[in-house]
């Protein structure tokens, strides 16, 4: 069998064929078509072919499964030459291209980190994250965010459940289920010290209702990562966000007569704080574990969900 190599012939097509010369092959002639890549980084693509073909066909014995096997990754390999930065001359092809590059520790997440920081300072602009800070905020629209907090952590709380039913271990599954108990308690604790007492609209706000959706979407999507990536900022960035007023609030002496002075406290929380760090962890782990197309999907959902994080806080000024 004779394996007849087209790279060198001219226009925008480059095929290779085989030729039957030992009796091996369904025909006389069996020609492979292909596209030309458009790359200066051409050298020792006839090596790379050659040997391939070796390779493969002492796993498999068939000279035509081989080489529809060989070509397309040939193709890739010139397709993704340019990634690499040794020499400047005409090669080499990229021979690992096939090979997923692995994250360390920690990379995921700085990436998720990057994605969010646009948000997180829409959200430290916000009039009602200033006016809270400050204690000027009207009780009318804090009343509103945490109505609305106690129906979308309701919500919420059952997403957290699908990803403990989702985990991959058995510290996953019980590190969400504790979560999803955390937010029921937490919602009951905002109906028992604060909205018991005020006139409370009831009813699913706007806003709280697209966040949820987006969440519920996650949720039967089917994929452990992206519902965790949607999840995450609801942590994160309100972690963040506590922090941040709770250290303003500590700095200006921690003052009685501030308003939200106990909801400002609850910011100290180191249990929240260790249980946003234990959230990072495991979408990092997803992400490192995932494909390129899974941690898109997973960008994406953080994404949408960083964006629903601005327009929660916003919402009081707009809705109550």
């Amino acid at each position: 069998t004779i394996l007849v190599k087209g790279g060198h012939l001219d226009g925008d097509t480059c095929p290779d064929a085989l030729v039957n010369a030992g009796g091996l092959l369904s025909q006389e002639v069996v020609e492979f078509a292909g596209e030309r890549v458009p790359t200066p980084n051409s050298h020792g693509t006839g090596c790379s072919l050659s040997s391939a073909m070796a390779a493969v066909q002492a796993r498999l014995g068939d000279w035509e499964a081989s080489l529809r096997q060989v070509k397309p990754w040939l193709a890739g390999a010139l397709q993704a030459s340019g990634q690499l930065d040794v020499g400047g001359g005409n090669g080499p092809v990229h021979h690992f291209h096939h090979r997923k590059r692995e994250l360390v520790k920690g990379e995921f997440a700085e990436l998720l980190r990057g994605e969010a920081a646009p948000e997180l300072e829409s959200i430290y602009g916000l009039e009602f994250i200033r006016d809270l800070a400050a204690g000027t905020l009207g009780e009318a629209q804090f009343t509103y965010y945490l109505a609305q907090d106690a129906i979308y952590l309701n919500g919420y709380s059952r997403v957290l459940a699908r990803a403990s039913a989702l985990a991959p271990t058995e510290a996953a599954q019980l590190f969400w289920a504790r979560s999803a108990q955390q937010c029921l308690e937490v919602e009951s604790e905002l109906h028992r010290s604060w909205l018991s007492s005020r006139a409370v609209e009831p009813g699913l706000g706007p806003v709280t209702k697209s966040y949820v959706d987006h969440l519920l979407a996650a949720s039967a999507s089917g994929s452990y990562a992206v519902l965790v990536a949607a999840v995450l900022p609801c942590f994160w960035l309100y972690a963040e966000v506590g922090q941040t007023l709770h250290g303003e609030f500590v700095a200006a002496g921690a003052p009685a007569s501030h308003p939200y002075a106990e909801w400002l406290r609850t910011y100290a929380d180191e249990d929240f704080a260790q249980a946003t760090r234990e959230a990072i962890a495991m979408a990092d782990d997803a992400g490192r574990r995932g494909s390129e197309d899974e941690r898109a999907a997973m960008m994406a959902a953080f994404g949408q969900s960083c964006r629903f994080e601005v327009e929660f806080f916003d919402a009081p000024r707009l809705h109550a």
